[in-house]
């Protein structure tokens, strides 16, 4: 027996009356182009078709204004028509993405407060050893920054991060799964959940200490270096991607800088900085470790507030999953936890595809985003093109001494990159915040134009 998914049981659609023009007569596997007229309630809308108004039923979140392709699977006197399948998986994409964005939060303050978990004497809490143990567990399997120097680290890392984890489940790859950031999130929210308070509150553990500021330096230029290598991208590869027919808009609010990309003022501070959305459009965000506060608060509140971080940091993972399902493969953001001596620091990272170049060039370059934030650096930001053997990139520090580190690192840089023999078409270096930082983005989910 054929078990069709939630996808294909929605993207069909029932007409049930012509509402204008002459008699409606389609041809099974006829294709139309429709357009949203009116949403009549929550299963009905009207569209048009042609130079026909008709009502249909459907389960679809059809927006007013959408335009789509519909293919006639069944005539007769109430037509049946099918929502080509790349249109209607957006369409759901959209509704969820609508339903989760509003959910999410950093990693930041969660990764902070399951450090001081595991930092902390077991005999001195008061949480439930098994949320204790899952706390813990998360810890020890994250990246350390000693194992983040090469490609094929920060490849796995991508993999465990989360963003993969349903891909995993459905191929029964168990070994991955146990890895798989995702897993233990949902595992560690099982049990806040099923939780009970103790009786008093936990001593909060010693400052963290700060990791050495050279492997900064080296992190960025590992990701530069490696990071075309991800997904074993090859020249010939980046050379013929296709992208997916609508794009997001931003849903996003202002950033709290408007610094010019040359300059020379405080740097910026993403402590309180609201959280950007994963979607294509929107800016990329570097995100400082957070200070732990959760065994500061009375012992009965922790388990809830547990269960409501993990829950932020799921639905944020579930945007990074949902963004990259929309742009069909061609697109991919996702935060990468990394154990930094005493504490966790998150290094935001962005792999996609760039338009058309020009009629010069052959195919389009795939572009590579790095952002973080840590104790010793500042706000840095990181972007490599690559096109072929061809690699353009620039860094942007907030932070002079920052730039200036990055700065006596690029001739190494350049040395490295001419012994793999890649070409290094040109290199920048900005003090300051990215000019795609400063964009003044609105608060937009999606096209309208699916």
């Amino acid at each position: 027996m054929k078990i069709q998914s939630e996808t294909q049981i929605k993207s069909y659609l029932q007409l049930q009356a012509v509402s204008s023009g002459s008699a409606l007569r389609l041809q099974t596997g006829e294709l139309l182009h429709a357009q949203v007229l009116t949403r009549l309630s929550k299963t009905l809308v009207e569209l048009k078709l042609g130079q026909h108004q008709v009502k249909a039923q459907t389960e679809l979140p059809l927006q007013v204004g959408q335009k789509f392709k519909l293919e006639v699977v069944q005539g007769g006197d109430k037509p049946v028509l099918k929502i080509q399948s790349e249109t209607a998986t957006q369409l759901l994409v959209h509704n969820n993405m609508k339903q989760i964005l509003p959910r999410q939060g950093s990693l930041t303050t969660l990764f902070a407060n399951l450090q001081q978990i595991n930092q902390t004497n077991a005999k001195e809490m008061q949480l439930p050893a098994q949320v204790v143990a899952d706390a813990k567990q998360i810890i020890n399997q994250l990246p350390s920054k000693p194992n983040l120097q090469s490609g094929a680290a920060v490849k796995q890392a991508i993999e465990d991060s989360g963003i993969l984890h349903e891909s995993r489940l459905l191929r029964s790859d168990i070994t991955a799964t146990k890895r798989d950031l995702k897993a233990h999130l949902l595992k560690l929210l099982v049990s806040s959940h099923e939780a009970k308070p103790g009786i008093r509150n936990a001593p909060s553990p010693s400052p963290s200490a700060l990791g050495r500021s050279s492997w900064t330096t080296n992190m960025a230029k590992s990701v530069t270096l490696n990071m075309f290598s991800l997904f074993g991208l090859t020249a010939s590869q980046t050379r013929t991607s296709s992208s997916a027919e609508a794009t997001y808009q931003s849903y996003s609010q202002p950033t709290n800088s408007s610094r010019p990309q040359t300059s020379s003022g405080p740097p910026t501070s993403s402590l309180h900085t609201p959280l950007m959305p994963p979607t294509k459009n929107a800016p990329m965000q570097a995100q400082r470790a957070a200070a732990p506060e959760l065994l500061q608060l009375p012992v009965g509140e922790q388990p809830q507030e547990l269960s409501r971080q993990v829950e932020q940091a799921l639905s944020r993972i579930q945007s990074n999953q949902l963004a990259h399902l929309e742009q069909g493969g061609q697109y991919l953001q996702t935060e990468l936890p990394v154990r930094n001596g005493e504490q966790i620091d998150l290094f935001q990272l962005r792999l996609q595809t760039e338009e058309e170049t020009g009629a010069d060039n052959e195919g389009r370059p795939w572009t590579i985003t790095l952002a973080f934030e840590l104790d010793q650096t500042g706000p840095v930001y990181a972007r490599v093109s690559i096109l072929g053997d061809q690699i353009s990139t620039s860094f942007w520090a907030a932070e002079p001494t920052t730039l200036s580190t990055l700065q006596e690192e690029l001739a190494s840089l350049q040395t490295e990159l001419n012994d793999q023999g890649l070409a290094l078409a040109k290199i920048n270096t900005y003090l300051g915040d990215p000019p795609w930082r400063q964009v003044n983005h609105h608060q937009h989910l999606v096209d309208d134009q699916v």
